[in-house]
């Protein structure tokens, strides 16, 4: 599924003077910030079970990825503390994913 991440947020300035916010605060600011120039990283923003994550389009690197219009994203968690990019927590491997661009 795509369109736009439409889930009750707060917004950007907020999530950076709280130094945080849910799982879609946090993905949504990590995703801003890689599609900047200085970056330009290809993201996606994906919604398991109600959590977001990150998706970020690094072509070979390995890990636990989203397959979106053919194109590979690394799962990046940004509220779970101690993952590495590519890494997934458990109860999200195999459950249902949607995704957004932003």
């Amino acid at each position: 599924m795509t369109g736009t991440y439409d889930r009750q947020r707060q917004s950007l300035a907020r999530t950076v003077a709280d130094l945080g916010g849910d799982s879609e605060d946090r993905s949504l600011l990590l995703a801003g910030i890689l599609q900047t120039a200085q970056f330009g990283v290809d993201t996606i923003v994906v919604d398991i079970d109600g959590h977001a994550a990150v998706g970020v389009g690094l072509g070979s690197a390995s890990g636990y990825t989203h397959v979106v219009n053919g194109g590979s994203y690394l799962h990046v968690e940004t509220v779970e503390p101690g993952w590495a990019v590519g890494e997934v927590p458990e109860e999200y491997r195999d459950a249902p994913v949607e995704w957004y661009d932003i």
